[in-house]
């Protein structure tokens, strides 16, 4: 079920399989069309979280913020893009602090051939690999 209380905001209630609505999901956006922020509340355990979103000069995402109010830390994702767009490097913060770091590789400029993933604290890498099969 959709509402649209103001211009650029939707509310979406999601509904159980009994007919109960048991979150509202609220997104925002600008005059342009770019998400500023969504939020989705829980009405039973009264559960908030919210994700405000920035851009680059571009229109790319530059940074997702995330924040739940069961919980005191707020998570930070940053981005960064070469120059037709593919997203390069993406960096996640935990209260400012780095904790884990993926860098993508391409090849013929627009199909992934590995992401890389460090786990700051482990210093452990993992590299996911991706072939291609075409007919």
């Amino acid at each position: 079920e959709y509402q649209f209380p103001k211009p650029n905001i939707v509310v979406r209630n999601n509904i159980n399989n009994y007919g109960l609505t048991y979150s509202s999901i609220t997104t925002e956006r600008n005059d342009q069309g770019f998400l500023l922020n969504e939020t989705e509340e829980f009405f039973i355990s009264k559960r908030i979280i919210s994700a405000n979103y920035r851009y680059n000069e571009r229109g790319w995402v530059s940074e997702v913020i995330r924040t739940d109010n069961q919980n005191s830390e707020t998570e930070k994702v940053t981005y960064e893009y070469d120059k037709i767009g593919n997203v390069t490097f993406a960096k996640k913060f935990i209260n400012n602090v780095l904790v884990e770091e993926y860098e993508v590789l391409y090849q013929n400029a627009s199909l992934v051939k590995a992401i890389l993933h460090q786990d700051i604290s482990s210093q452990m890498i993992t590299i996911h690999k991706y072939e291609y099969q075409f007919r």
